[in-house]
């Protein structure tokens, strides 16, 4: 049987970092571009990797994966197999990914693990404008804070906050989940606490007229 592996320019793998070849007859195992993968890292057979994609060390990823652009999985980090993780998601170190990751989010938990908030760090990183950072931190809290359906969430989404290529690309992934995603983290972050005393003081500011 022939198989194979290709790898993008630019990639940096380190020591021990295994990666298995495609599963059947012409299939491939593909790495994008600039992409690196920490001490250790395993990217099993028929994976989908994307370009600029951080593995820290010991991640593991299953059979039959894909990873986005610009994702990032933190040391030790495991996905089971045919789980994908979106562009610009965050999983934290230690967490059992057992349903998609979605993209823009971050992710944490030992399995399963949960979404906990928006990578707002990633997104600013990557250039994503202030206002389209807002409408994704509002579709947060329509699929995470709200308790609904995840099918009238989505339709929510499209009916309340304007288009956007993020939003389109956030709604498709949801749709097109084979595994499911994961669910809401139980507690708020502090993160998430801290953003919200942000947005208090900020309406509290903006309420006051000016002198």
């Amino acid at each position: 049987m022939e198989s194979f592996v290709e790898i993008g320019e630019a990639c940096r793998i380190r020591e021990f970092v295994t990666v298995n070849r495609g599963s059947k007859e012409g299939s491939v195992t593909r790495i994008g571009d600039r992409t690196l993968l920490m001490t250790g890292t395993h990217i099993a057979h028929d994976c989908q990797i994307g370009s600029d994609v951080i593995m820290a060390n010991l991640a593991t990823l299953g059979g039959h994966c894909a990873v986005e652009d610009h994702a990032v999985l933190g040391g030790m980090a495991v996905a089971h197999q045919f789980v994908r993780v979106g562009k610009l998601a965050m999983v934290g170190g230690t967490s059992g990914l057992m349903q998609d990751a979605p993209p823009f989010m971050m992710v944490f938990g030992t399995a399963p693990a949960r979404v906990v908030n928006v990578n707002h760090v990633g997104l600013k990183r990557n250039g994503v404008p202030p206002e389209i950072r807002l409408h994704l931190r509002q579709a947060f809290h329509i699929l995470y804070r709200q308790g609904l359906p995840i099918d009238r969430a989505l339709a929510r989404i499209e009916e309340e906050l304007p288009h956007s290529e993020e939003l389109s690309y956030l709604l498709a992934f949801y749709r097109s989940s084979e595994r499911g995603i994961c669910r809401a983290s139980l507690e708020v972050s502090e993160a998430e606490k801290e953003e919200g005393r942000e947005e208090f003081f900020d309406d509290l500011t903006t309420s006051i007229p000016a002198t």
